[in-house]
């Protein structure tokens, strides 16, 4: 959360968000060890280190959970979704996102998490 709340006031600082809106942004952000919170989240982001078997571990935790309509995204730009989406049988939509240099999203047209 500490490095949460520093990028958002380095862009208070430089004048691209008022501290209201970064205090706003952070009071939506919820941390917690206890994954069955994740039930009624329609966005999850997985951040995890760029380990395929981490990786896996993670999905095989909380896939079950997601609910039908969820959107999984991972921020892993060395590891194909698709690799990972063959192994789920869910209905969560699998996503890519990556904050590089060029800020992208792909977006993974196959079912499954």
């Amino acid at each position: 959360m500490e490095t949460i709340e520093q990028n958002l006031s380095r862009l208070v600082k430089r004048g691209k968000m008022t501290e209201e809106q970064k205090n706003d942004a952070l009071n939506k952000v919820t941390i917690s060890l206890d994954i069955s919170m994740l039930a009624n989240c329609d966005l999850v982001i997985e951040a995890a280190t760029e380990d395929e078997n981490v990786k896996k571990e993670i999905y095989e935790k909380i896939c079950p959970i997601l609910k039908d309509n969820a959107i999984l995204a991972t921020n892993s730009s060395s590891i194909s979704l698709s690799h990972f989406s063959k192994q789920f049988n869910t209905e969560s939509i699998p996503i890519s996102v990556s904050a590089s240099n060029s800020p992208r999203a792909y977006i993974v047209k196959r079912g499954g998490c």
